[in-house]
């Protein structure tokens, strides 16, 4: 089965979760106040940065090509497997411990001393010491879900955090409907790392693959994986650093800048896990077995072509959520007490972000290359390039900008994070071939420059023409006919073009799964 249709059965799953999402945070934005949605954020950041160093294919990338590298010996698989699953679980309870009793201290540094501006601080700590026992859930979820991709299953483990979401909905109701408890929140996050988990766990062990708790490690494989992982998590780490460092910035800025960020950023997620996560996630056992067999020519032909499709699906997306920004975030998010005012900002940092898709998605490709062939400390050079320069232009422009100050800095960083790692690559790894990457950029141009004219006349002419007596009906109507109309005219243009990868893509569709 190709990689693209590999990826496209992790899309069904993840499209199905990030819609879930949508409506989580549209939930969110209905009945939590702007400072309750602000400390939400803030509680999940030490949770989600965890998701973000373990999660959406990052521990993958690090533990599956030395599991594939063992396939000819079962045993070394079990016992590889069990060494990891017991690390982890023996890690999250020293994390969980540890900063159940410094949650203060941490929470006092990661808010710049200003905590009381975003809700009672006290309010804030409360939250993040029970979402800490998020965390089991996770790390066990990213170890099963890394077992479940070595089989070419992607969907469950993309479907999964569904769950979550879905949970998060069904408690911040009761959340509205009940005083405005905060237990229920606690109770949503918990409960749906426990579904989430679920799912994965009864299909791991039904293929005779589920991981027990040993401290036998010796001979296992754990320290070459360790020695592996670290400078692998040390580039997520940079990057993890940014989220962190914006949670810092957007404290000494006005209400509601960490949920114009947060929400803004689930927007631009959505295209961002379709393609690049997807197709990052099911290009690496591939990569991985060709570099197994030192078939190094099948290995760049393959990655190559991969970041080529990438390219051509996420030029369009950059495209329409520069374009769409505003019916985008008013249809979903304008309701409750997040008003014009804050969605005027929030439409602000997504245009700001639509230039950074593509770059971050061509990077997220292009890592699973770094790490298939064991070059898993270049990305973290890349990444520490891209922090500080981040780190310099976000203290200057968050003050001079405010929140979209923060975004500029995010989307000039990670141009540089990409073309830095496109450097390291070819001297390191391979001669990648980016004049070709360019080529196929200024070839996929006019259909997204028509795209792009379609998107900037019609949606206000639809606006100002389309007479509805319900708002959101008329906006919802808008954006089907823009998202539609626009993929329509990218896609027709590049079948007039003869464009190799649109052709790809129609010739998948067309097979039967």
């Amino acid at each position: 089965m190709s990689i693209f249709r590999l990826s496209i059965f992790m899309s069904l799953g993840t499209l199905c979760s990030r819609f879930l999402g949508l409506a989580r945070d549209i939930v969110f934005t209905a009945f939590l106040a702007v400072p309750v949605l602000d400390a939400f954020i803030v509680a999940m950041r030490i949770p989600n940065l965890f998701r973000a160093f373990f999660g959406e294919g990052n521990f993958a990338v690090s533990f599956l090509p030395f599991y594939i590298h063992k396939s000819d010996s079962i045993e070394s698989q079990k016992l590889l497997s069990n060494a990891v699953f017991s690390f982890l679980m023996l890690f999250a309870s020293f994390v969980v411990f540890f900063l159940s009793i410094y949650m203060t201290q941490v929470l006092n540094f990661l808010l710049n001393n200003s905590g009381n501006s975003i809700l009672n601080f006290k309010t804030i700590v409360y939250l993040s010491r029970f979402f800490l026992f998020y965390i089991f859930f996770l790390l066990s979820f990213v170890h099963f879900s890394a077992l479940l991709q070595v089989k070419n299953k992607f969907f469950l483990a993309a479907l999964a955090p569904a769950l979550l979401n879905v949970s998060l909905i069904v408690f911040s109701i009761f959340y509205y409907l009940n005083d405005k408890h905060l237990n229920y929140l606690i109770a949503g996050v918990l409960t749906g790392g426990a579904l989430q988990f679920g799912l994965v766990f009864f299909s791991v062990l039904k293929s005779k693959s589920l991981p027990k708790l040993t401290f036998k490690w010796r001979d296992s494989g754990l320290k070459k994986v360790l020695i592996k992982m670290l400078p692998g998590f040390l580039s997520i780490f940079f990057y993890q650093c940014i989220s962190l460092f914006n949670v810092y910035f957007s404290s000494s800025l006005p209400s509601g800048s960490l949920s114009s960020l947060y929400l803004s950023d689930r927007i631009f997620q959505l295209p961002f896990s379709l393609i690049a996560i997807s197709m990052g996630t099911a290009l690496l056992p591939t990569l991985s077995s060709f570099w197994a067999k030192k078939d190094l020519q099948q290995f760049k032909k393959t990655l190559e072509s991969n970041l080529h499709l990438s390219l051509y699906l996420l030029l369009p997306s950059a495209v329409g959520l520069f374009f769409l920004a505003e019916p985008i975030l008013s249809f979903f998010f304008e309701r409750g007490s997040f008003n014009k005012d804050q969605i005027f900002y929030t439409v602000q940092v997504l245009k700001l972000l639509s230039f950074s898709l593509v770059f971050l998605g061509l990077y997220k490709v292009l890592i699973s290359g770094f790490f298939a062939s064991g070059k898993t400390h270049l990305p973290a050079i890349s990444s520490g390039i891209a922090f500080v320069i981040y780190l310099v232009m976000a203290a200057h422009f968050s003050q001079k900008y405010g929140v979209a100050g923060l975004a500029l800095s995010m989307s000039l960083s990670t141009v540089v994070n990409f073309f830095a790692a496109c450097l390291l690559y070819s001297f390191f790894v391979q001669k990648l071939n980016v004049a070709t990457l360019f080529k196929k950029f200024i070839y996929y141009l006019p259909p997204a420059i028509l795209m792009g004219l379609f998107l900037l006349y019609i949606p206000p002419w639809l606006q100002n023409n389309l007479i509805l007596s319900s708002l959101k009906l008329k906006q919802a109507i808008l954006l089907l006919v823009s998202v539609f109309g626009g993929a329509g005219i990218y896609l027709f243009f590049g079948s007039l073009l003869s464009i190799k990868e649109n052709a790809v893509i129609k010739k998948t569709f067309n097979k039967k799964y």
